[in-house]
């Protein structure tokens, strides 16, 4: 699963969740509103569980809420707790020192990478969840 259809799946749960409240919503019909595998769903409640930003509720009546107001979770704050670091990523293995385009790629692709990731999460904390909501 991308990075952008992660984002995009985290934003619609907690949309969903914003607009149930205050029932507590169980992961499979979340996964049914997404259309999309129940497993999906609890790995990226896990990361937004851990962030602060779902709280779970167990037993027979048990599910997710929202921990905060839709109004106060920035999308910035989503990106973040899904543990990605950046859009881009740089090579898996190592460019080889010894060619003269290898020895500096990295760096010159760190430098636009990270000028790229400031103005995305600067442009992702304009926004909040409760401006997804129908």
């Amino acid at each position: 699963m991308s990075a952008n259809s992660k984002l995009s799946i985290a934003i619609h749960i907690l949309t969903l969740l914003h607009v149930r409240r205050p029932e507590a919503i169980s992961s499979a019909f979340i996964a049914g509103s997404v259309n999309t595998n129940p497993v999906v769903i609890r790995r990226l409640l896990a990361d937004l569980v851990e962030a602060g930003l779902v709280s779970t509720q167990k037993g027979v009546n048990g599910g997710y809420q929202l921990k905060r107001s839709a109004d106060s979770i920035t999308l910035a704050e989503v990106f973040l707790a899904l543990k990605e670091t950046s859009v881009f990523g740089l090579h898996v293995a190592k460019p080889n020192p010894l060619c003269s385009v290898g020895k500096t790629i990295e760096s010159k692709l760190s430098t636009v990478y990270n000028q790229i990731d400031e103005t995305l999460l600067s442009s992702l904390n304009e926004k909040k969840i409760s401006d997804f909501t129908p």
